[in-house]
């Protein structure tokens, strides 16, 4: 399978199997570059297989449904691939100054089920954590010269959203979906130029 064919289906339905599927292609790509992007798709891959297994069936299908109906109002998986190729700086700049934040509004309205908030709130936190420190990377490399308390400020925005407390469980877990969807394709965005696409396996090629 193909780098892009994979991020594509991540960014439009996220599984573990579809990250799970990144794994050879990412690994047959001996580059940092790489190596940092599985680690990313490690921790989204983690992230989902947690929620998932605490998720009834119906919650499954909510969350499924919100995913769907964000989608358009966050950015288009092509337009996202699109941007991460030509234009990274900006993409990020754009994320970290707040342009995702935006959806966080209508997924407020969305106060679905809360009975199973304090369940998730570790899973989440963990996520959290994660994300500040893959954002601060993509961050530094980009802007090394950026002051510290400016690259935690413009993080800080961005996660804001997902740890406001009246935010609950369904819409904090769509929110940080979308942040670690976005982080992947920003750190896969080295390997998508053009050579450098890999199948997942000789197998396929035949």
């Amino acid at each position: 399978m193909l780098l892009e064919e994979c991020l594509q289906r991540i960014l439009t339905d996220p599984t573990p199997e579809d990250l799970w599927a990144l794994q050879p292609v990412l690994r047959g790509q001996d580059s940092p570059a790489a190596r940092r992007a599985q680690d990313a798709a490690r921790q989204f891959y983690c992230y989902l297989v947690n929620v998932r297994s605490k998720l009834t069936s119906k919650q499954h299908s909510v969350l499924g449904a919100v995913l769907a109906a964000t989608s358009i109002g966050v950015i288009s998986a092509r337009d996202l691939l699109d941007s991460a190729a030509n234009d990274p700086e900006h993409l990020l700049q754009h994320m970290l100054a707040g342009g995702l934040a935006g959806s966080a509004e209508g997924l407020a309205t969305l106060q679905h089920v809360r009975a199973w908030e304090t369940e998730f709130a570790s899973v989440h936190e963990e996520a959290l954590w994660d994300l500040y420190n893959l954002l601060w990377d993509l961050s530094a490399d980009r802007r090394p010269d950026q002051p510290v308390e400016t690259r935690h400020a413009l993080i800080e925005q961005l996660l804001a959203p997902a740890r406001a407390p009246e935010l609950d469980g369904l819409a904090r877990m769509a929110y940080l979906i979308r942040i670690f969807q976005i982080v992947l394709v920003l750190l896969a965005q080295p390997l998508l130029t053009p050579g450098r696409d890999v199948v997942a396996s000789e197998g396929e090629t035949a």
